[in-house]
């Protein structure tokens, strides 16, 4: 006979991210951040939240950062929440080796230190997106362009004419190594 090895669902609903920040993974539906110790059993820690519908998760490696809906951009300190300046239009933030966001417009931001800029590409343009946002390591993309970028927030689009549909991009074992998730 079979044993049912899988534990109860404790987070309910439409996972919106899932990060681990060092001993902690931390994950989130639309209406809860919730937060559980690499190796814990048992249900996970809700956190109290600025309000607003959480939309993403994301970590540069050393902290917890997520999107509200209608709230901006916020950093998790261990005890609560710091907002992030300039980040009261971006809807949808994407871990990497900075934290990269977009508005509904997909107008792209970076962030530096505690504040949201427009990502401009080499030309100095503002970066815009044709669709969903994905992010790994030094580089962001949508379903069909890959860009990399600098440590000042400059954007370089990647020439790569044979990839299409782009699902979702992986870290590879450094920031400049990255897997592409296609459907073919």
């Amino acid at each position: 006979h079979l044993k049912n090895l899988l534990n109860e669902q404790t987070v309910q609903g439409l996972i919106s991210g899932i990060v681990r920040v060092g001993d902690v993974v931390y994950s989130a539906n639309p209406k809860n951040v919730f937060k559980k110790n690499v190796g814990q059993k048992g249900k996970w820690e809700k956190i109290e939240t600025p309000g607003g519908m959480c939309t993403s998760l994301a970590t540069d490696g050393n902290a917890l950062y997520a999107s509200f809906m209608g709230k901006g951009v916020y950093s998790y300190n261990g005890a609560g929440w710091d907002v992030l300046q300039n980040a009261e239009s971006i809807v949808r933030i994407v871990s990497g080796r900075s934290i990269i966001g977009v508005d509904v417009e997909n107008m792209v931001f970076s962030l530096v230190s505690s504040s949201f800029s427009k990502m401009k590409d080499v030309q100095g343009n503002d970066v815009k997106l044709a669709s969903t946002l994905h992010g790994a390591g030094n580089y962001f993309s949508d379903l069909t362009s890959i860009y990399s970028y600098n440590a000042t927030g400059v954007a370089t689009k990647l020439t790569l004419s044979d990839i299409i549909n782009i699902r979702d991009l992986v870290s590879g074992d450094d920031a400049s190594k990255i897997f592409i998730l296609t459907p073919q």
